[in-house]
């Protein structure tokens, strides 16, 4: 109710989303609260990272595990907050930053299935520089669209294509459509801020921060899924900086996001592509018309965003009417109660008393509707 009253009354706070945010927030403790789901993500995360032979997770004894209880491997190892530890160990915290930033990576960009709360307690540091994950009851998910959507970014950044990271951008944007010349001239203005620096010189959570902020001052919504990656992200930096103080995660990315950049513009994959719409343009001329067909006015306005602003009038009408009678029948019952205006009872205006009660009446009404 919080939220929605929020969103309803704050155009800043609408800007987050409240509602959707509350309702993931539900989603996240029900799936931390449910062990199985753990279990799940610890061994997919396990099968996709199978390749780096430095990196172990725990081993989940499904057999003896339920919805309320894990069971997995126990793992020895040396908590990574423990630098005084680590470096009495001998351990190389410049590699071990390097290859805790590296299995993230790959997981965002590659896998699509990421630890979403990488902080130094969900790491133990083993015996040759290996690293042990813990806890995956938090983790966050990329669609392969989503994926596509960054590596696009990713290159536009790149080229320095303001335009194309606006559009890009403009999809988050739940229907409004932004001011694309605006949007583009404040991408533009960060690129020109990082894109002279070396990439080991670029502040990763700055870099995050200076993101989000464009995308509230446009009114581009951050979709769920982005702002779980925000977030790892800048607590991956966290822990790449207690064992590397000198340490840049956005400098490890670089090889994975020029593989991806790669694969996603080979020949190949061109030529599947131009199969896939050749082949969805063909069914698109056999299908039926959908019945959301036709749902923008004749003068490009999307309908639905005239319904909701319609929906939103409407509500906005009916208070100001409930408004002005609530007040008329407490000013009107106050003034007949003050001046004892007959008839009465016990001294008490009658006409008064039920015009004042019943002005007081709309009053809670509408504050319970408000809330």
């Amino acid at each position: 109710q919080a939220a929605r009253l929020a969103a309803d009354h704050s155009a800043e706070l609408r800007r987050y989303r409240p509602v959707d945010l509350v309702r993931e927030f539900d989603r996240s403790l029900h799936r931390e609260m449910d062990f199985t789901h753990e279990a799940r993500h610890a061994a997919q995360i396990a099968a996709n990272m199978a390749a780096l032979d430095w990196l172990v997770i725990p081993k989940v004894y499904t057999e003896w595990s339920s919805d309320g209880l894990c069971v997995q491997e126990f793992i020895d190892g040396i908590p990574a907050r423990q630098v005084d530890r680590l470096d009495a160990a001998g351990c190389n915290r410049r590699l071990l930053a390097r290859r805790g930033a590296l299995a993230a990576w790959k997981m965002v960009l590659e896998d699509g299935l990421f630890h979403a709360d990488p902080h130094p307690g969900n790491f133990l540091i083993l015996p040759g520089d290996r690293i042990a994950m813990l806890d995956f009851g938090m983790v966050g998910r990329l669609t392969r669209a989503r994926q596509e959507q960054l590596v696009q970014l990713t290159r536009a950044v790149v080229m320095r294509e303001s335009d194309a990271c606006a559009a890009v951008l403009a999809v988050w944007s739940d229907g409004i459509r932004p001011d694309t010349e605006a949007l583009a001239a404040d991408i533009d203005d960060i690129i020109s801020r990082y894109y002279d620096m070396a990439l080991a010189d670029i502040n990763a959570t700055a870099l995050m921060l200076d993101v989000t902020a464009l995308l509230r001052n446009h009114d581009l919504t951050v979709p769920p899924d982005i702002a779980l990656l925000i977030k790892a992200i800048i607590t991956l930096d966290g822990f790449g900086r207690v064992m590397d103080p000198g340490f840049d995660v956005m400098s490890e990315a670089e090889p994975l996001l020029q593989r991806m950049v790669r694969r996603r513009y080979s020949p190949s994959r061109l030529a599947k592509s131009l199969g896939l719409r050749a082949l969805g343009f063909v069914d698109r001329l056999y299908a039926p018309p959908q019945p959301g067909e036709g749902a923008r006015t004749d003068h490009g306005v999307d309908a639905r965003l005239l319904e909701h602003l319609a929906d939103r009038f409407e509500r906005l009408g009916y208070r100001l009417v409930q408004t002005g009678i609530t007040l008329a029948g407490l000013v009107t019952g106050g003034l007949l109660l003050a001046g004892k205006v007959p008839p009465s009872w016990h001294g008490v205006s009658v006409a008064g008393g039920v015009i004042f009660t019943g002005g007081l009446a709309l009053a809670m009404v509408g504050l319970a509707e408000g809330l």
